[in-house]
């Protein structure tokens, strides 16, 4: 084997193609890394002295370089295909025979070459040059890159640069297509090379460099059905599909997902129990502090970042092509005077090594991983790896991600008596109620309101007719309001009043709810008669003094009389 035919085969195995001195180089017609021709021979040691030595003839074949094509009769062919699997086989520079195992051919890739102006290839020096410069060794040359060529892709994955210059090309792919990422890095090329069987120039050089497709954006879903009120949870999932890497593919080196919440309507962090592992922020089939820590700035932003272990976790799930990440993140309602939609987004950053791992798990063993702590860390195990620069990935522009809405109105309580005059010291508890007014009593949403004359009672309380980010039937769904503390001299409101916060057709905010409650005074504002009593023995004692004080008052004034 060449050094072109090797330096292909090793950096095709690693999607770089590198092309070294061809077979009409007679200083590396012999793979210095194979073992020479002929065996060693013990019974003549001046053969074996001599086995790996080129015959003296070799050295006319210089002469074949006069044998190069002339300008313009050489080109390339770049094949593309979208393929996240095991490579497939090193290809010879040739146009393979079938492409079934390739992948998905992949239009949209845009690929430019540039020629080194500095290296001659019509010369022996400019060929030990350009295996200098492909291959990256010591005193390599800095190339003069001239006659950049563009060209993209078409619907067949294929590229092609003709009419080209004999000469070393650097090749760049400067632009993925949509939802892929440029995993091949810069490469050089040498047209023409050798062919197959050493006999001669390849013209026409084909190269088959792949794409790693991007993971689908996931999705976002809500489960609001249980929240009603101030300090209840949002129940937020996000389920986002992972790159399949291969074994030999390139290790991830920094994965996180940001969840991206309006901090001036919602709150993390109190709802975190270290005991029982009930957490406001969970990923199925990950452990939080051990394979990732949640790092929240307070102000709209918390990140699940994946630590080393989480990392090479991740890397294991995804060699199967459907792997999925699903986390749950629970957010708490804040009681604000805000009624506007309350919408939760998200993104994520993925970011991979530059090179292939040195020393793959072999395909016939398992890949294992330490085993995590039995229970949850209360710190992490694991620095939060440092993010590297580089922008999010965000939903298409073109796809609408129906980020998750939930809708919240304020309840204004106010209690007068059958006058219209506002009273003071009533209590009020809310429940959930049907159209007819049945409610739990066991099963209060919020108890001790406590009506004012300034401001509103409930801050906020979801809507009837949106749940789950989605209209919904209200006709039996209802809120309650009971009486539970009536002000002084006036009775308790005999039945619960029933009441909605709607949505409707409102898109900006949802307007005030206003509840009255008309109370009675004691008995209706009745009298009852008097029942005895130390009242009434009062009376009665004054009655007698009066009575005697009369009798006695009248026997005075006969007795003075007579």
């Amino acid at each position: 084997m060449n050094i072109f035919t090797k330096s292909l085969t090793a950096a095709l195995a690693s999607s770089v193609v590198v092309v070294g001195a061809g077979a009409f180089s007679p200083a590396y017609a012999q793979d210095t890394n194979t073992p020479p021709a002929n065996p060693a021979n013990t019974e003549n040691p001046a053969a074996t002295a001599n086995a790996g030595t080129p015959p003296v003839a070799a050295a006319t074949s210089i002469g074949s370089l006069a044998d190069l094509p002339q300008d313009g009769d050489v080109s390339l062919t770049v094949h593309k295909f979208s393929n996240n699997g095991t490579p497939g086989p090193a290809g010879d520079g040739t146009e393979l025979d079938s492409v079934a195992d390739l992948g998905k051919p992949l239009p949209g890739a845009t690929f430019t070459i540039e020629r080194v102006d500095n290296i001659n290839l019509r010369t022996q020096a400019g060929w030990i040059e350009a295996e200098k410069l492909a291959k990256g060794k010591e005193g390599a040359i800095t190339p003069t890159l001239v006659e950049a060529e563009q060209v993209t892709t078409n619907d067949k994955g294929i590229a092609q640069f003709t009419g080209k210059k004999v000469g070393l090309y650097k090749v760049t792919e400067t632009k993925a297509p949509e939802g892929h990422r440029a995993t091949t890095a810069p490469f050089y090329v040498a047209l023409p090379m050798t062919n197959t069987d050493g006999s001669g120039w390849l013209r026409e050089v084909h190269v088959y460099p792949k794409n790693q497709k991007q993971s689908e954006f996931g999705t976002k879903t809500i489960n609001d059905s249980g929240t009603r009120v101030t300090h209840n949870l949002l129940r937020y999932t996000i389920v986002q599909p992972l790159e399949q890497r291969a074994r030999t593919a390139p290790a991830r080196k920094y994965y996180h997902i940001e969840d991206l919440y309006p901090a001036d309507r919602v709150e993390q962090g109190k709802y975190f129990n270290q005991r029982n592992g009930a957490s406001d922020v969970h990923v199925l089939g990950y452990m939080r502090n051990y394979h990732y820590n949640v790092v929240d700035d307070g102000k709209g932003s918390l990140k699940i970042v994946f630590t080393e272990v989480g990392l090479r976790k991740l890397d294991i799930e995804s060699r199967q092509p459907d792997a999925k990440l699903t986390i749950n993140v629970n957010l708490a309602v804040k009681g604000v005077d805000l009624t506007g939609p309350v919408i939760n987004r998200y993104n994520y950053k993925e970011v991979f090594e530059d090179t292939p791992p040195a020393n793959p798990t072999p395909p016939d063993q398992p890949e294992t991983l330490p085993e995590p702590p039995r229970f949850m860390p209360r710190q992490p195990t694991f620095p939060t790896p440092v993010e590297p620069a580089g922008d999010p990935v965000e939903p298409p522009a073109d796809v609408d991600p129906q980020w998750p809405v939930s809708w919240f109105g304020q309840v204004n309580i106010r209690k007068v008596n059958t006058s219209g005059t506002p009273l003071d010291g009533a209590e009020f508890a809310l429940f959930d109620c049907d159209a007819k007014g049945n409610y739990n009593p066991e099963k209060y949403l919020w108890s001790e309101i406590i009506p004012t004359e300034d401001g509103v009672e409930i801050q906020q309380l979801r809507v009837n007719d949106w749940e789950n980010n989605a209209p919904k039937d209200a006709s039996n769904s209802f809120y309650c309001l009971v009486e539970t503390k009536a002000p002084d001299n006036y009775e308790l409101n005999a039945q619960p009043v029933r009441f909605q916060v709607l949505k409707g057709n409102q898109e900006e905010t949802i307007g005030l709810t206003e509840v009255v409650f008309t109370d009675v005074e004691r008995n209706a504002g009745g009298k009852l008669p008097l029942t005895g009593g130390k009242g009434i023995l009062a009376l009665i004692l004054a009655g007698g003094i009066a009575l005697l004080v009369g009798r006695g008052y009248s026997i005075y004034s006969q007795r003075r009389s007579s």
